[in-house]
């Protein structure tokens, strides 16, 4: 079985550090490069044969809405997600509009980014259908956490 081959992108050392070994734990995972800039994804991108480029979206330079475009009309087989700190809608739309496949926050438990295998295969990111299912059922599971901390905020 061949390994999905990532891609790396973010200006913190130590969090691409992480990330590549919670990545490369995976049996079906491989780290194949890490850049610290959305030019140098770019090239990296083209370097290698990734199938899945994580992409912070606020880097030095260009950033990884620039460099998602960029890679996927380089390599457009690619999957990109874009990973933040900040929760923005108009990130989200800016990632969406690039051509990102998934948006991933820095502060999400480690198992979920092991969950992008599902991008990493064409035939189910192909299926706009398994797409849209999978961000309802994200968007349902954060509607959830933000309900609950309204609450808590009402209660204190």
């Amino acid at each position: 079985m061949s390994k999905i081959r990532v891609l790396l992108a973010d200006d913190q050392a130590m969090l691409v550090a992480a990330l590549s070994t919670i990545l490369n734990a995976q049996d079906d995972i491989e780290v194949v490069a890490a850049a610290n800039t959305g030019a140098e994804a770019v090239t990296a991108a083209m370097s290698h044969r990734i199938d899945v480029a994580i992409l912070d979206i606020r880097m030095p330079g260009m950033d990884g809405i620039a460099a998602a475009q960029a890679i996927l009309s380089r390599v457009p087989d690619c999957r990109v997600i874009m990973l933040t700190t900040f929760n923005e809608d108009d990130l989200v739309a800016q990632s969406i509009a690039a051509g990102a496949h998934g948006f991933l926050l820095k502060d999400a438990d480690p198992e979920v980014l092991a969950r992008f295998r599902s991008f990493g295969s064409r035939p189910m990111t192909t299926d706009p259908k398994e797409f849209g299912d999978f961000i309802a059922s994200e968007i349902k599971k954060w509607s959830a956490v933000v309900e609950a901390a309204n609450l808590r905020q009402k209660t204190q």
